[in-house]
């Protein structure tokens, strides 16, 4: 009976080390890739634009845009709202953008969102002309992320 017990011990003890030394791995690992993947993930609402690039921080708020219409857009106007309404200014680069050419929005320096911590609303609606068609098109630019 003693060499059963001594045995189930023995079990124990060598897996529950083990087990251990698992979970605080797994835990670190977490930690790490949580931290590495903060930042700010933009993705538009319709298929007309499509973003290269976004960068928002705190001062300023960055997008490289593409136009994904297919024909040549010949205005383009940006507004600003959600969580980033206290940004005062968004600006295209290009007034007109012919097909599969890239563009960008900037608020200029000093002009971000804040500190908003954790956000999941902020929304860029982007109002443009495509050639041939009248009327304007519009199209929201969703980011969420932390800053």
């Amino acid at each position: 009976m003693n060499n059963k017990g001594q045995s189930a011990l023995e079990y124990l003890m060598t897996y529950g080390w083990a087990l251990i030394v698992i979970a605080i791995v797994v835990g670190v690992l977490i930690v790490i890739s949580s931290s590495s993947t903060a930042g700010v993930v933009c993705q538009p609402q319709s298929t007309d634009l499509g973003v290269q690039t976004a960068s928002v921080t705190r001062d300023r708020v960055q997008l490289s845009l593409q136009n994904r219409t297919g024909v040549r857009i010949t205005s383009v106007a940006v507004a600003d709202f959600g969580d980033f309404s206290p940004v005062t200014d968004l600006t295209a680069s290009a007034a007109t953008v012919d097909a599969g050419i890239n563009f960008s929005i900037d608020s200029g320096a000093n002009d971000g969102p804040g500190a908003l911590g954790r956000f999941t609303n902020g929304v860029i609606r982007v109002t443009y002309t495509k050639t041939g068609l009248t009327g304007a098109s519009d199209t929201n630019i969703v980011c969420s992320g932390t800053l």
